[in-house]
């Protein structure tokens, strides 16, 4: 018998638990100290932001304007968006969102030049935790809740019209006064759709079918009760850990406790086969180059099973507030 599988037969799993705990805590105790202090100091503060996403950015300007306006009606009210060396003007298209000061912009290689001084070599998982950990030290006390998410993902409340509504029923009514340090909220994954080249239009109402429930998860945290964030979710004080929308663990991805009842991520995996094709062989930092990555025929039904109708809702209304607001 494994001496894993020994340890589990002889200690109970809540003493197994408890100990868990006590090495998280002592594998970064001035965190904690630290965290804890500020989350007694500021957990009940008011904050300047509800709902503030953190998304880092490499030539998207295509897609950003409806990335934010799509967000900006479902609650999202501070955008804090890293920058990932562009090459495409992405600023300027940011730029009437900071000048109202919905988007906080960071260029790439300032924050490069800080991950370097610390002797890290800057693959692009790397800096990704190291640009999300910015954020949280950043702004842990200027916004509620921080969600982590990619451009190609859209935070969909499926009963409730605002996301900050959806998170405050699930810790009233699933968490029932149990510590709630964040919602881990599932993909649902969407392909081709039919679509060979790139449509016009707007990927929301461009595609449409999708393979229905993923047990990949994005998370939406407190970031006062972060102690050091990771690509897809976050290690939080006491080790507690984030919650799918029924309350159940989520930090390991399990599919048997998927759920997308009332809240989901549409993750717009691959776009037309056009779009994921320039995707595979675009190179990212730290990536390897795309001739490792296997692109497959194209099946216009790829990803792309079952209809869906989710956001008919927000086309109009994601057209009109670019019209309304001159974004070209």
């Amino acid at each position: 018998m494994a001496l894993k599988e020994k340890y589990k037969k002889i200690i109970p799993y809540n003493i197994r638990i408890f100990i868990g705990k006590i090495i998280f805590v002592l594998r970064f105790p001035l965190k904690h100290i630290n965290v804890c202090y500020n989350y007694i100091l500021h957990n009940r503060d008011k904050f300047i932001n509800t709902v503030s996403f953190v998304a880092i950015i490499k030539n998207e300007r295509a897609y950003i304007k409806e990335w934010l306006e799509y967000h900006k009606l479902v609650g999202v009210d501070k955008f804090i968006i890293y920058d990932n060396n562009s090459t495409d003007n992405l600023k300027e298209i940011l730029q009437p969102y900071i000048d109202t000061n919905e988007v906080d912009y960071i260029f790439y290689p300032k924050i490069q030049a800080d991950f370097e001084k610390k002797g890290k070599k800057a693959e692009y998982w790397a800096f990704q935790a190291y640009a999300y950990n910015d954020a949280i030290k950043k702004y842990r006390n200027k916004s509620k809740w921080i969600g982590f998410i990619d451009i190609d993902e859209f935070v969909v409340p499926v009963e409730e019209n605002n996301i900050i509504d959806v998170i405050n029923e699930i810790e009233k009514n699933v968490m029932k006064g149990r510590m709630f340090v964040g919602l881990a909220v599932n993909w649902v994954m969407y392909g081709f759709s039919g679509h060979r080249e790139k449509p016009q239009g707007l990927v929301i109402e461009n595609f449409t079918r999708n393979d229905g429930v993923y047990k990949g998860i994005k998370s939406i945290v407190n970031p006062r009760t972060v102690i050091q964030y990771q690509v897809h979710a976050g290690l939080h004080f006491f080790k507690i850990e984030v919650v799918n929308e029924q309350g159940k663990k989520a930090y390991t991805p399990n599919i048997l406790q998927a759920s997308i009842e009332k809240i989901r991520i549409n993750h717009y995996y691959t776009k037309s086969y056009e779009e994921y094709t320039q995707k595979i062989i675009k190179s990212r930092t730290g990536w390897p180059r795309a001739e490792k990555y296997n692109l497959p025929e194209y099946d216009p039904d790829y990803l792309s099973h079952k209809d869906d109708t989710i956001m008919d809702k927000y086309i109009q209304k994601v057209k009109d507030s670019l019209k309304r607001h001159n974004y070209k």
